[in-house]
């Protein structure tokens, strides 16, 4: 070998070990995170977290609070706490376009693929959102939960938005996503309930293996009828569980989630509630959050749960 390959040849060799001492972690390290998601992917994946939001219809009676002036912080309050779905109610449409155009990484559903105008107005009251970068559209159904017994007043006609939901990272299955919020009257209010489970139902036969998400502010707690109702697992539909765990919570705690912009709970057990079912959860959690001076982003508490798949 000449003297001048003999020096590019090590000149190489020179090289090499450089590449080795120098690249070779940095090279290992890429070529790791080409099989290994990033941590922080990982951990968005196996979890998706969830918030029912009763953002209160803008009144200007509300004074103080009244919408404009509280819309900044319930945005950022939803914000802060990422939630990959949201369940909206008393959304009216001035509210929506708001909301739409400050979460701009949130596909909004309001009615459903062939409602008319008055009940896609209507059902936008209970409008639902989720991640755009997590979920697609299947489809979706919206109206009035019990159209065949209109009640003589007004508001206590319970509507409902449902979405049909698929993760683009594969790792959940599908999600029947059903947002609604239950009047007072407590015949109509069960019978709403009932009603439920059967529009559950007939989205199971059509999706059997989806896992199901209910947000509500229920205006019922668990110690009534309408929450039974809801729970029967004797008639057709999903077997839900509530996400709260009543065995943390002390007797001198009030876990109401209405508290009429004072931060303080005008009863003692949760009527805003999410409901599972094909999915772990995390216990429910009340989001106190307000501003510094004392405002809140509404008269309801935010709540809030992390769902995981089963064993996971």
């Amino acid at each position: 070998m000449t003297s001048g390959k003999l020096s590019i040849l090590l000149a190489f060799i020179g090289l090499a070990i450089v590449g080795c001492l120098v690249g070779g972690p940095w090279l290992a390290r890429a070529l790791d995170s080409t099989t290994k998601p990033a941590p922080a992917l990982l951990a968005v994946d196996l979890r998706v977290r969830v918030i029912v939001a009763n953002i209160r219809i803008a009144d200007p009676k509300d004074k103080d609070n009244a919408w404009p002036l509280r819309r900044d912080l319930l945005v950022k309050t939803l914000l802060d706490h990422k939630p990959d779905l949201v369940g909206f109610q008393e959304v009216t449409p001035a509210q929506g376009i708001f909301l739409q155009r400050e979460m701009k990484d949130y596909t909004f559903v309001t009615s459903g693929e062939k409602e008319d105008i008055a009940t896609a107005m209507l059902s936008g009251l209970d409008t639902l959102a989720f991640r755009k970068d997590r979920f697609t559209l299947v489809s979706s159904a919206a109206g009035l939960i019990r159209p065949d017994a209109i009640q003589p007043t007004v508001t206590e006609n319970a509507l409902y938005t449902l979405a049909v939901i698929t993760d683009s990272h594969k790792v959940f299955p599908d999600i029947i996503f059903l947002n609604t919020h239950i009047r007072h009257e407590g015949p109509n209010a069960v019978a709403c309930a009932e009603r439920l489970r059967q529009i559950l139902a007939e989205q199971l036969k059509a999706h059997p293996d989806a896992a199901v998400i209910v947000t509500s502010d229920f205006n019922h707690d668990r110690t009534e009828s309408c929450y039974a109702a809801l729970l029967n697992f004797k008639t057709p539909g999903p077997t839900l569980a509530d996400t709260f765990d009543y065995t943390a919570k002390k007797p001198d705690e009030h876990w109401g989630t209405f508290h009429n912009f004072t931060g303080k709970a005008v009863s003692d057990l949760p009527t805003d509630l999410i409901f599972v079912s094909g999915l772990a959860a995390t216990p429910a959690e009340i989001l106190r959050d307000h501003s510094a001076d004392n405002h809140f982003p509404s008269d309801h508490f935010f709540v809030t749960t992390e769902l995981r798949l089963p064993g996971k």
